[in-house]
């Protein structure tokens, strides 16, 4: 099991951890993700089973005979099992074209890093490289680019015009980060080799993370009651009896809906002359 280990790369013995759900893998290197493995893969190997020993020969005896002390009882095959009659059969459930759905992909075909913030203080990232991109790689830095560089995620704060490095595991995929509320982060997924250089694999989009208190805009306008019914009035003219705006039991529903919010003497409808 070792040997199959050791011919794995670091990407297939990391997926085959997951699977094992083996605590620490973050963090292992590959000698140690192929010790840890071979330990587990040892465990759960079932032992050697022994051999079954062969059927003992059943002994003639004649019907109404009991056996004898030793011998054993004539094999019989047993009665065949009643079927269900057809009513009480059930019908398979009908799965309709588009409820199931095709499998969902391991991976997308594009190289992409998308960056969504989940409150003030922490922002989602997650990622996919293509194939192709993969191999323009190792074409250019060598076989073992992946392998020997530092796998980080560079956050660029576009206000402060700085940046700083988040080394991450490029096999996970995503990646939540903390950030400083209501400010702007750009992302860029990439590779520091070992001179140094940050050999760029995807960049995100710009975006900014909410603030971390609540707004005190106050610029809304807020219209009243008696506004309000005159502008429905304005626009729909008198209707007939009814509990219409223009009807007289229009009138007495818009009185109570004025002496309803005539503690505030405000309604939450903005005006549309205002609007214009």
């Amino acid at each position: 099991m070792e040997q199959e280990l050791n011919g794995m790369t670091k990407a297939e013995l990391y997926k085959l951890a997951q699977e094992h759900d083996l605590r620490g893998r973050s963090r292992m290197t590959k000698a140690e993700l192929i010790s840890a493995l071979a330990e587990i893969e040892g465990k759960r190997r079932p032992p050697p089973t022994q051999p079954a020993p062969p059927p003992s020969q059943p002994v003639p005896t004649v019907e109404g005979e009991r056996p004898r002390v030793g011998e054993s009882a004539p094999l019989t095959s047993p009665p065949p099992r009643p079927s269900a009659p057809q009513y009480l059969t059930p019908t398979p459930a009908e799965v309709y074209q588009g409820e199931q759905g095709p499998p969902l992909p391991e991976s997308i075909p594009v190289t992409v890093l998308e960056a969504m913030p989940r409150d003030p203080h922490w922002i989602f990232l997650y990622w996919d490289v293509r194939p192709e991109d993969k191999h323009a790689i190792l074409t250019q830095y060598g076989e073992w680019i992946f392998e020997r560089s530092l796998s980080v995620l560079r956050v660029h704060d576009v206000e402060a015009e700085s940046w700083r490095d988040v080394p991450v595991l490029l096999d996970a995929r995503n990646w939540y980060l903390p950030v400083l509320p209501d400010r702007v982060y750009r992302f860029q997924l990439g590779l520091i080799v070992p001179d140094g250089e940050f050999v760029a694999v995807a960049s995100s989009r710009q975006v900014r993370t909410p603030p971390a208190q609540p707004s005190f805009q106050d610029e809304e306008e807020w219209l009243s009651m008696e506004e309000y019914f005159r502008e429905l009035v304005e626009l729909y003219g008198e209707f007939a009896p009814g509990s219409l705006p223009g009807s007289p039991a229009g009138r007495r529903l818009a009185e109570r809906e004025q002496a309803r919010f005539g503690w505030s003497g405000v309604r939450p409808v903005s005006s549309r002359k205002e609007r214009r």
